[in-house]
């Protein structure tokens, strides 16, 4: 399917309207099917007339009357595409307004009254019903993720693209549309919804496609903290690219060992968050973002799955080292990013932290001449892991750490070893 439009040649009286609606709703394209339901005298149209009218205002198969019923009609089709909810309109002589005490461009009961001028003095009542596509959805990545999410999708009503490399398909999709690569090509003019769930496997190539239409974004989260940070890096770039018109950043926890397993849990906090993110004027939200990587170090905290004896575990190792690792790497980070933004330590109101111990805390307030007051601390039993960003701003959002004009630190902290870091404007 291409979004292309079904009219590659001029409607006659012969075409069917009802068969046009068919191929209009396969093409996913938006109109209003506008149905004379009742006349009372002469009138130009009749009951059971039917009209096509696209978004620009165009009859482009049937007929419900002339000039007397089609502007007040081609008003609420309009009206009709804008909320998708349907209306009745009610074309009636002055006189007959006058007794029911209503004036036209009125509604009352559900229905829109409107002055039939012309000589002929009848009553039209037409029914306008919009037509609208299916929302669309948009999927870059043969993740797992990817996958459960096209096949629920479908189930929801949605148009599903997938655009990824085939080499990538264990399986082929339940897809309306599957894209070999991330170049997606011409797609329907419909509100579309993008999820990136590519865990990092061609995003360069991903930056390049450009939607059609302005589109909703979600982007798959990789590797904790730092990874929701380096999506929301990823969201505003689409945003402020006018790629997008917002964004939802998506974390969630589950502990993959179970008490009682073939290895003991990790103690990960099992929770979700969500992050919309939407264009601003620059007096609010993130600014500059800055990730700084330490490959001698990309042994001291690795994730993986392993299998022994016919059993499976998440696996975990770290260096005992790892913190120190952490607390070298950070300041640089920091440095870097407050140069870029011009401002000096004393300009942060807040500082967001990765999941240190209180000690390892204090350690790096003192790296990053920030004082220990303002770090950010949420109450949890456990990492909160990839939600620890979102969970922290509303931590101190709710207790009223910032207020409007703060300028926020985030740090966060994952493997690699990787350091990311941002401002962030309230």
């Amino acid at each position: 399917m291409t979004g292309k439009t079904v009219m590659e040649r001029p409607v006659t009286a012969h075409v069917e309207v009802m068969d046009l609606v068919a191929q209009m709703k396969a093409a996913e394209e938006a109109f209003v099917l506008a149905t004379v339901v009742r006349t009372v005298s002469v009138t130009a149209a009749k009951a059971g007339a039917k009209a096509i009218i696209r978004p620009d205002g165009t009859i482009v198969a049937g007929w419900i009357g002339g000039g007397c019923a089609r502007g007040a009609v081609l008003k609420a089709a309009r009206d009709a595409l804008v909320d998708g909810e349907p209306r009745m309109v009610s074309v009636q002589p002055e006189n007959l307004l006058a007794e029911l005490g209503v004036k036209p461009g009125e509604n009352r009961d559900g229905v829109r009254f409107a002055e039939n001028m012309c000589p002929s003095k009848g009553t039209m009542d037409i029914f306008v019903e919009p037509v609208l596509p299916h929302p669309s959805l948009v999927i870059f990545g043969a993740s797992p993720v990817a996958m459960s999410l096209a096949t629920q999708a479908r189930q929801l009503g949605y148009h599903v693209t997938l655009a990824a490399p085939s080499a990538d398909l264990v399986a082929i999709p339940d897809t309306d549309t599957l894209v070999d690569g991330f170049a997606l090509g011409e797609l329907t003019s419909t509100r579309r919804f993008v999820v990136v769930s590519t865990q990092g496997k061609g995003d360069e190539a991903l930056k390049k496609a450009k939607p059609a239409t302005p589109s909703s974004v979600t982007v798959d989260v990789l590797n904790g903290a730092v990874g929701f940070l380096n999506a929301c890096h990823v969201a505003v770039h689409m945003i402020g690219a006018g790629k997008a018109e917002h964004a939802m950043v998506m974390a969630s926890e589950v502990e993959n060992n179970t008490p009682g397993g073939d290895h003991p849990p990790y103690g990960l906090n099992e929770t979700g968050s969500a992050l919309i993110l939407g264009s601003a004027d620059g007096t609010a939200g993130f600014g500059q973002f800055v990730f700084h990587h330490r490959p001698e170090n990309a042994e001291a905290l690795t994730t993986y799955i392993r299998h022994e004896d016919g059993h499976s575990w998440l696996q975990i190792d770290r260096e005992p080292k790892l913190t120190t690792h952490y607390l070298d790497a950070i300041p640089a980070a920091v440095e870097e990013l407050l140069r870029l933004e011009g401002l000096e330590p004393a300009d942060i109101a807040a500082v967001f932290p990765p999941h240190l111990a209180a000690a390892d805390l204090t350690e790096m307030a003192r790296r990053i001449n920030i004082p220990r007051t303002r770090l950010v601390e949420v109450d949890a039993d456990a990492d909160l892991f990839t939600s620890s960003v979102p969970y922290a701003l509303d931590h101190a959002l709710r207790h009223q750490q910032v207020k409007p004009g703060d300028i926020g630190l985030i740090v966060s902290v994952g493997s690699g070893v990787q350091v990311g870091c941002a401002t962030y404007r309230f």
